[in-house]
């Protein structure tokens, strides 16, 4: 991975953008499912949103795919599908 920067200006500014987003647009229906995030996915998706942007910025981003296997999610209770919006990994 190649080492740049970003200004932390920018960093902030991003941060404190989605911090002053109402709550309930957090929630969002699961995508391919008829159910709204959970809490649980809806902090993944803020790690993921955070992510991609720095990687973005800095030229690093090579794209990403899914975490193979089931995944139990115990706040659901249940397990969870391949290809998971939420469950990703990044590639450097």
């Amino acid at each position: 991975m190649s080492r740049k920067t970003i200004p932390v200006r920018e960093i902030l500014d991003a941060v404190n953008g989605a911090l002053s987003t109402p709550d309930s647009s957090l929630y969002l229906k699961a995508p391919g499912k008829d159910r709204e995030l959970t809490t649980a996915e809806a902090l993944r998706m803020g790690h993921i949103t955070f992510l991609e942007m720095v990687l973005l910025a800095t030229g690093n981003y090579h794209g990403f795919g899914y975490q193979e296997g089931v995944v139990h999610d115990a706040e659901e209770g249940e397990p969870r599908e391949f290809g998971d919006e939420t469950r990703r990994i990044y590639y450097s």
